[in-house]
């Protein structure tokens, strides 16, 4: 057992690297590799999470398609087991992945329902994100008094939880909103 988490770690951590360094064909053979040991020691749970990452290495190529059917075979697996979290994740990336088509109803109407699901599970940081997530969608699609009124929630949110990085993302977002309401 010990050999085979091992190797499972090892080939995370190599497919996470391959694709900080943009080896997006290297970062998804090794996480099919995990998926395929996911699969055969019928570990649902990582499974689901390996399919997150497949579809998000996907989603940084560019190929938000495949990135969503990922996604959405990876919401499958996480209801089957009961992975709400993980169902969250996928509700949310999905959102990001129609976000980048410029599919807006399909983006916000995905990112509501990751985020009724974070709340559920009460995860603050991912619900300020989600937040954040969904007051750009509504920035870009121009409806940016929505925007500067989430925008600002997930700021406060972040700032209360002393996540800088993501509350000064969010804070940038939020001075763009400002800017275009004059």
């Amino acid at each position: 057992l010990g050999d085979f988490v091992g190797v499972v770690e090892s080939l995370n951590r190599l497919a996470v690297c391959a694709g900080m360094v943009g080896a997006f064909d290297e970062s998804l053979l090794r996480f099919e590799e995990v998926l395929e040991l996911m699969r055969q020691s019928n570990d649902r749970v990582r499974e689901g999470k390996c399919l997150i990452n497949i579809g998000t290495t996907y989603a940084e190529m560019g190929d938000t398609e495949t990135a969503i059917a990922r996604f959405e075979e990876s919401l499958i697996v996480a209801r089957a087991c009961g992975d709400v979290e993980v169902e969250a994740a996928c509700y949310c990336n999905i959102g990001s992945a129609c976000s980048q088509r410029k599919e807006t109803s399909r983006a916000l109407e995905s990112y509501d329902i990751g985020l009724r699901l974070l709340q559920r599970v009460g995860d603050d940081k991912g619900v300020a994100e989600c937040m954040h997530n969904i007051g750009a969608v509504h920035f870009n699609d121009g409806n940016t008094e929505e925007a500067v009124t989430l925008l600002d929630k997930a700021f406060q949110m972040l700032r209360d939880q002393q996540e800088v990085q993501l509350a000064a993302n969010c804070l940038h977002s939020l001075k763009a909103a400002y800017v275009r309401t004059g």
